[in-house]
């Protein structure tokens, strides 16, 4: 997947490269390795929702140019609906039980406690349930613009 702003943080990320790889190919080791890569995310979980949204949200605001989305918003636009569409609003669940595996999305791993800020946990819960890409670049700025 080729991106603009969150290149490195999508299409380099292992956990996702397998995502990407299993829904095109449903083989075995892809879906071994994002399983095991969502396993190990386990302790740094901010949410008990969808562990794979999550995952994939929080490789967002990590990005070191999350600084500068407002200056580029149509790249942030056109990446934002690349994401939505082809990682957000698929059935992961679905595709992983119709080859026969046991569903990811809401592994039962708790999410970490501590000094998390309550508002940059529930940005992130607002983001994981937006139903639009421009709901969730809505979400987005308003997050980069809060934190």
């Amino acid at each position: 997947m080729e991106l603009f702003l969150f290149h490195q943080e999508i299409a380099g990320d292992p956990v996702i490269s397998a995502l990407l790889s299993f829904r095109e190919t449903g083989e075995e080791a892809d879906y071994y390795q994002a399983a095991r890569g969502l396993i190990g995310y386990g302790k740094n979980r901010l949410t008990s929702g969808n562990i794979i949204k999550e995952y994939i949200l929080h490789n967002l605001l990590e990005a070191p140019n999350i600084h500068c989305i407002n200056q580029l918003r149509d790249f942030l636009r056109e990446d934002i609906r690349r994401v939505f569409h082809e990682l957000l609003e698929v059935d992961w669940d679905g595709l992983f039980r119709e080859k026969g595996f046991l569903p990811l999305s809401n592994m039962p791993l708790a999410p970490r406690e501590g000094q998390l800020d309550p508002g940059y946990v529930r940005s992130l819960e607002i983001m994981m349930d937006c139903s639009s890409n421009e709901a969730l670049v809505g979400a987005l700025l308003a997050h980069e613009e809060a934190f």
